[in-house]
């Protein structure tokens, strides 16, 4: 919703700050299902390990977006072509983390 609202909004600083502030907070919002879902599924032991090598995936993966978008934007002169390709991978991202499943606990 933010970000649909930012890219409807007419631009502005203080629109840009608000949006900033929003994107932050949900991010942070993350943090604890994230935590958890890790532990859950490989324990507590290396759960520090484990969340770096998500933190830095989740880096990764966003620079690698920001950069295709500003290629893109020097090759072809705006970002319209670039819409199409983020709505796919997002779906993609949504369709992959729907399919994971909690490990099953044996029953003693």
């Amino acid at each position: 919703m933010a970000i649909a609202c930012f890219a409807f909004a007419t631009p502005s600083y203080a629109g840009t700050i608000v949006f900033a502030a929003v994107m932050g907070f949900v991010w942070l919002g993350t943090i604890p299902l994230t935590s958890a879902a890790i532990s859950q599924r490989f324990g507590v032991v290396d759960l520090g390990a484990l969340y770096g090598v998500c933190f830095l995936s989740h880096q990764v993966g966003g620079f690698l977006g920001a950069a295709a978008g500003a290629v893109l934007l020097e090759t072809a002169g705006s970002y319209q072509a670039f819409w199409p390709v983020m709505i796919v991978v997002g779906i993609a991202a949504s369709v992959m983390n729907w399919m994971v499943r909690a490990p099953r606990v044996a029953v003693a």
